[in-house]
C-alpha cells in the first residue's frame, strides 16, 4: 500500500507540475484555454493511476487491503429522518 500512496503522490505532482508548465510557459491567459490544460492534466493524472485498478476486481480489494465489510447502509441515515 505504501507503494501506491507514493506512485499517486508522483503522478499527482506530475500532473500538477505540467498544468503549470504549459500554463505559464505558453502564457495562456485566455480562460479556454486554461480550462483545455486543466482538462487535458486531468486525463493525465485519470491514464496514469491505471495500476489502482487491480482494487475494482471482485474479493481483490480485500486480499490487498485485509479489509472486511461492514453493515454500514448509505442509506440508513434516510431512514432516520424520515418521521
Amino acid at each position: 500500500m505504501k507503494g501506491f500512496m507514493i506512485y499517486d503522490l508522483i503522478t499527482f505532482a506530475l500532473s500538477v507540475g505540467v498544468f503549470f508548465i504549459i500554463t505559464y510557459v505558453a502564457d495562456s491567459k485566455e480562460e479556454w484555454q486554461v480550462k483545455a490544460t486543466f482538462y487535458f492534466c486531468k486525463i493525465i493524472y485519470g491514464l496514469l493511476s491505471f495500476p489502482f485498478l487491480i482494487f475494482a476486481v471482485p474479493l481483490m480489494d480485500n486480499i490487498l487491503t485485509r479489509s472486511r465489510p461492514t453493515a454500514y447502509d448509505k442509506y440508513i441515515f434516510q431512514k432516520f429522518l424520515i418521521l
